[in-house]
């Protein structure tokens, strides 16, 4: 029985050592997910500042055509 034992204790090492690589990889596939989520709010972040300047652009614009007309340099 000794060869079996030596045969067992084996494969459980080498058990113990996938399930440990398995979390690590699970922790870094936790932790890559987050990074690229936080990548993500940053660009969503960064489009809904250009789309409030694009707004305050169009609104500039409105302000200023209604002068003009007020002022009757456009029809």
């Amino acid at each position: 029985m000794g060869f079996l034992d030596k045969l067992l204790g084996r494969s459980k090492e080498t058990a113990e050592g996938v399930g440990e690589s398995a979390k690590d990889t699970g922790e870094k596939a936790m932790d890559t997910a987050s990074d690229v989520g936080d990548k993500t709010q940053d660009a969503l972040d960064r489009d809904e500042g250009v789309s409030d300047v694009t707004e305050s652009e169009h609104h500039l614009d409105e302000v200023r055509d209604q002068t003009m007309r007020d002022e009757g340099r456009m029809p």
